[in-house]
């Protein structure tokens, strides 16, 4: 805990811990990443790798902030702040970003299905890979001017 090395930082996450100790192994790992002084994309890296294996409570989360508040001066917490706010805030867009393509894909899948009466597994899955919200965009703007699986397919690879 005492190191500056991000990459101990992260493996605090993977120690043998007990339940009790999750909050203490926070707190810490918080303290040494405002340490470690990193950019933004590390920071993230790091916060999303420790919070995969160490899972708090809104309760246990609620006493940690608590703790940092009394522990950290002044300008520690409002650094602490934006970077966990950040964090959060990148978090959200992305699960956003995510649910806007899902939709996107599945809307497709079924008013294609509708136009054509079935769709094969291969258009479909296709349809699935495709991460271009773009695309998705125009293939449904345009689904009435696509004659086949084919004409869809083209679109999409474009």
């Amino acid at each position: 805990m005492e190191q500056s090395n991000p990459a101990a930082a992260a493996l605090m996450a993977c120690m043998n811990y007990t339940k009790d100790e999750k909050k203490q192994l926070k707190f810490e790992f918080l303290k040494m990443i405002m340490r470690l002084k990193l950019d933004p994309a590390r920071l993230q890296l790091l916060i999303g790798f420790f919070e995969s294996y160490v899972v708090l409570t809104r309760r246990e989360e609620e006493l940690v902030q608590q703790k940092l508040a009394e522990t950290l001066s002044l300008k520690e917490v409002a650094e602490m702040t934006e970077i966990l706010t950040s964090y959060h805030l990148r978090g959200k867009e992305e699960g956003k970003k995510e649910g806007s393509i899902e939709a996107l894909q599945g809307t497709l899948i079924k008013q294609f299905r509708r136009k054509l009466g079935t769709i094969s597994n291969e258009t479909e899955k296709k349809i699935l890979e495709t991460k271009n919200t773009s695309l998705l965009e125009n293939a449904l703007e345009n689904i009435f001017d696509l004659e086949s699986e084919k004409d869809l397919l083209e679109l999409l690879n474009k």
